[in-house]
């Protein structure tokens, strides 16, 4: 059995993060978190792109995280 690498076609979870919120924010037994997750998120994370250089997707990440957490490469490798 030849098993497949997990591949994301695109990074989808900063970008969901608001959804993550909203779900908990809805749920019926909400988790009991001092803070959202986005919030934890933010604080915990940095992000790439990975060699994807797509300014819009790297502006939106910017703007959801700060340029602080968001790391980019000048020139290709």
């Amino acid at each position: 059995m030849q098993v497949k690498p997990l591949v994301c076609p695109r990074p989808r979870l900063p970008y969901n993060i608001w959804r993550i919120d909203n779900r908990l924010r809805l749920a019926a037994t909400p988790p009991e978190l001092r803070h959202p997750v986005s919030e934890y998120f933010r604080r915990n994370f940095s992000i790439t792109t990975s060699g994807h250089f797509c300014t819009p997707s790297l502006l939106a990440a910017i703007a959801l995280l700060g340029d602080d957490r968001v790391m980019s490469r000048l020139r290709p490798h």
